[in-house]
């Protein structure tokens, strides 16, 4: 499995669509095996799935996310955490240890829009 996090100072960026970088960390049995980071400049939201996907993503854990942002990782079959704050490594030991919670509160930043 492999999981990206929007990267800035070991931190979960605050929001998907304007990260400069992705921490990327390949799990095996529950554990981190490998971990990289991933530039990826001034794509768009759209961009930014499809890449992701081409990396071999399966889960992105992430702060804010728009409702644009999540229907492109949806379309990319890519399973998304939203509104995660903290430290990138331990939120990722989290998700692995199935402690990490998504925020009802799905979709945030520029559009508003609450999942029903």
């Amino acid at each position: 499995m492999r999981i990206a996090v929007p990267f800035s100072e070991g931190q979960v960026f605050g929001h998907f669509g304007r990260t400069k970088k992705f921490a990327i960390f390949e799990v095996e049995d529950k554990r981190v095996v490998s971990s990289h980071l991933l530039p990826v400049g001034a794509a768009s939201c759209v961009d930014l799935a499809h890449l992701l996907k081409m990396k071999g993503v399966n889960v992105v854990i992430c702060g804010g996310i728009s409702a644009i942002e999540s229907e492109a990782l949806f379309n990319e079959g890519i399973e998304f955490i939203a509104n995660v704050q903290g430290n990138v490594r331990h939120a990722v030991e989290e998700y692995i240890t199935d402690t990490l919670r998504d925020n009802p509160v799905k979709y945030s930043g520029h559009y508003e829009y609450e999942r029903g």
